[in-house]
């Protein structure tokens, strides 16, 4: 009885940990992509592409690779909501990965913006919230620089 029960629980744990391990990793998987170009060519195409996008670079920094944009969203309004829109920030991280390659890694994070005011004195204010886990936002950042770049 004992036996069964320790192989039970024992399977039970590898199971959780296998689908976990999967789960994570598939999430890393959509935050990084590689481009068969040497790093400097990638950071100065990515962030030439981001600007002809018009997005809104916040910081460019060639010597660490760094490029934060940040994208401001309305929100249509509902009846009795505080929330007035969103600010994501989007922050492009790229190295070098072998001789002509670069690998760009991309974090995501949430900021909502929130009405705090009255009708007379609008005041508005953006609550920040963590990092993005949702594998369709990175997705859909991706798609967007396909168009002009091209990824492996």
């Amino acid at each position: 009885m004992k036996f069964a029960d320790s192989f039970i629980f024992t399977l039970f744990t590898t199971c959780i940990l296998t689908f976990s391990t999967i789960t994570v990793s598939a999430q890393q998987a959509s935050r990084s992509k590689v481009i068969d170009l040497p790093a400097d060519a990638a950071f100065d195409q990515l962030a030439s592409s981001l600007h002809n996008k018009g997005y809104f670079l916040a910081n460019v920094d060639r010597s660490s690779g760094f490029i934060q944009v940040q994208i401001v969203t309305k929100y249509k309004k509902k009846m009795l909501s505080a929330k007035s829109g969103a600010r994501r920030t989007l922050n492009f991280l790229v190295k070098p990965n072998g001789k002509a390659k670069a690998q760009i890694d991309l974090n995501i994070f949430l900021e909502e913006r929130f009405f705090g005011g009255d009708i007379h004195n609008r005041t508005f204010y953006y609550a920040e919230r963590e990092l993005l886990e949702d594998p369709k936002e990175y997705q859909r950042a991706w798609e967007q620089l396909a168009e002009s770049i091209t990824f492996n």
